[in-house]
């Protein structure tokens, strides 16, 4: 006989790794990073982990992070790192690498192309998040 049993709510803060590959981008880089701090006023994530990997970039954009990096620290609750490729091994390689240095409960990828909207991150989550629905659906585990 199967049994349904429905999760707790909880209103436990998680945690968020940024993934952000970066190839060529030494024009959009640094204001597509900048616009992830949108992400610190977020209370929804406990600690957050930017991890940002420049896959051998080839037109400046290595000297463009460095000057990033070197205005941003730790703050307590979101931490950046700075990895490089020696030489450009794609997209992939990039995300593999940034996910090796990952250390949060999710992971979520940002380009550095201003592609997406970091504010978008914190809308995804909340429609995923099954406490912070305003419509809600169940959740239930079947166990036999």
């Amino acid at each position: 006989m199967n049994q349904e049993e429905q999760l707790p709510n909880s209103n436990r803060r998680v945690s968020l790794s940024i993934l952000v590959p970066v190839y060529n981008e030494r024009y959009l880089v640094a204001e597509s990073l900048a616009r992830l701090d949108v992400l610190e006023r977020d209370q929804t994530f406990s600690r957050i982990g930017m991890i940002v990997v420049d896959d051998g970039s080839v037109d400046g954009t290595s000297a463009v992070l460095d000057a990033f990096a070197a205005s941003r620290g730790d703050n307590g609750r979101v931490a950046w790192k700075f990895l490089r490729h020696d030489k450009n091994a794609g997209k992939g390689a990039a995300v593999r690498t940034a996910l090796e240095h990952a250390t949060c409960e999710i992971s979520i990828i940002h380009d550095a192309d201003l592609e997406y909207d970091p504010a978008d991150i914190s809308r995804i989550f909340e429609s995923l998040h099954p406490t912070r629905r305003r419509r809600g659906i169940r959740v239930t585990v079947r166990r036999s």
